[in-house]
């Protein structure tokens, strides 16, 4: 009770300690943001302040992002101040007199004299816990392998900031009942998870060599709950694979992963190009492109180029071009309003109303052949049946395929999109190169994927190129398909 006791008034000391920084931090960005309307804001079309303007805006948001910090320092005490730890060992490490109290919670904390007084259950000693009985152990540390031995395993039952029980076990003890039971005391319905990991599933949580890490497990298994708990992992690791929320992308069914991410995480081809059309750009009594100059540019692109790509440089040079002309442009109108005297007053101001008209005439001109409509482009491949069959040149077809054919014309006609096509849309909207590719995920989590197709994973193999993957699927449980063990195979 003596460890218990000190812990809690040190999270007492350290919350008391945040509240009054927040409080300041919150009070100082009020009275800053006040300081920026008085001083900028009635000025804001004076170019002069732009400057100093862009100066208190970076100072603002690095006090937004500081307070912040805080706030989530001090969620994080009011968890601790809820239920300190939950487990304990004592560790001895080989070659090292001192046994060593591993306390073990949610979340790291660390006094003072810079003594840790309880180690986040992520921790790499922490999987000592999880992983081994009493006696020889070991686990993984930044400076290498540590082997030791454990002495004692404890756990503890801590709620709502009371000490309620705690037992010694040689094994790690799931089961509710016989917790109570060794205990010798009662308590309420136990839910939180980390407690309960199994060595099994500690390994699949930590592991971080596996590019495609892949889990099978019958409903009931605790994949979801695995898949949640390395989320979490990842993200304490942070420090050494620069991961955070923004690096992961879950796919789930499962209403729990968003739930619990808000709780409790930090708790196709060239063939059809041409029927785009490309138009002769006249601007300031002048042709700047012609039709046929622009499209043996689009042509003659580097082919490591995609299609959107290279008609989005196609549009940049042509809008480029129309801003080089557009102070001539100006001129040229007001040289034309000037002959007429009922604008004698308002040359300049007509001038440059005529040309924000005539601009947006010719980015609506331009973007009608830079721009695809991909339905439109989808719908041309299934109506154009020589084109159809031409692209199809190699495959092997299904033996209804012109009804197929027939059936999705007539639904894209009534602008009718099939699950499967919504897919191949998509599919062929990315291969051209239209999309928000993210080299910064690193980590995408799929859970259920036993009902998922290739194309599914081609997608995502296309849209996050850089990053690792988790996959839990249960084949036993595949809906609207047959599956198997050779599923994985295939992914």
């Amino acid at each position: 009770m003596e460890y218990f006791n000190g812990t809690m008034y040190e999270i007492q000391l350290q919350l008391s300690e945040k509240l009054i920084e927040s409080g300041a931090s919150k009070e100082d960005i009020i009275s800053f943001r006040k300081e920026i309307w008085e001083d900028i804001g009635h000025s804001a079309g004076d170019k002069d302040k732009l400057g100093e303007l862009a100066q208190y805006l970076q100072n603002l948001n690095m006090k937004t992002s500081s307070y912040f910090s805080e706030v989530e320092e001090i969620e994080k005490l009011k968890r601790l101040q809820d239920s300190a730890y939950f487990a304990r060992i004592d560790f001895k490490e080989y070659g090292y007199d001192e046994v060593e109290k591993i306390y073990i919670g949610k979340y790291t904390l660390i006094n003072e004299e810079h003594e840790i007084l309880v180690y986040d259950w992520r921790s790499p000693i922490a999987s000592v816990f999880y992983r081994f009985e009493l006696g020889d152990v070991h686990y993984e540390a930044p400076v290498g392998k540590i082997f030791g031995k454990t002495l004692l395993k404890r756990q503890y039952e801590i709620k709502k900031g009371k000490f309620e029980y705690f037992f010694d076990a040689n094994i790690q003890i799931v089961d509710e009942f016989l917790r109570k039971l060794l205990s010798q005391n009662a308590s309420a319905k136990m839910t939180n998870i980390v407690e309960t990991i199994q060595r099994d599933q500690d390994l699949i949580i930590r592991d971080e060599k596996n590019e495609l890490l892949m889990v099978q497990g019958v409903a009931g298994s605790g994949k979801t709950s695995v898949a949640l708990h390395r989320i979490a992992y990842l993200m304490y690791q942070e420090g050494v694979s620069n991961l955070s929320h923004d690096n992961i992308v879950i796919i789930s069914p499962n209403p729990l992963f968003g739930k619990y991410i808000s709780n409790v995480l930090p708790e196709l081809g060239e063939e059809n190009v041409a029927a785009l059309g490309f138009e002769d750009i006249y601007y300031n009594n002048q042709y700047l492109f012609h039709r046929q100059s622009l499209k043996n540019k689009f042509l003659q692109r580097s082919k490591y180029i995609s299609t959107y790509a290279g008609l989005t440089q196609i549009e940049n040079m042509i809008l480029g071009k129309i801003r080089e002309e557009k102070n001539s442009r100006i001129k040229n109108l007001e040289k034309f309003i000037s002959k007429y005297p009922e604008h004698m007053f308002e040359i300049k101001e007509y001038a440059r109303t005529l040309s924000i008209k005539e601009n947006a005439k010719l980015v609506y001109q331009i973007h009608s052949f830079t721009t695809i409509d991909y339905f439109k482009l989808y719908y041309e491949m299934f109506s154009n049946k020589n084109l159809f069959y031409t692209l199809a040149q190699g495959l092997k077809l299904p033996e209804n395929i012109e009804e197929i054919r027939c059936y999705t014309v007539e639904n894209l006609q009534r602008e009718k999109l099939k699950y499967e096509d919504a897919l191949a849309l998509t599919f062929l909207k990315i291969k051209i190169g239209d999309n928000n590719i993210s080299k910064d995920i690193k980590q995408v989590v799929i859970d259920e994927a036993q009902d998922y197709y290739p194309i599914h994973f081609k997608i995502l193999n296309l849209l996050f190129p850089r990053a690792k993957y988790t996959i839990l699927a249960d084949i036993n449980q595949t809906i609207e398909k047959q599956t198997t063990l050779s599923f994985y195979e295939e992914i």
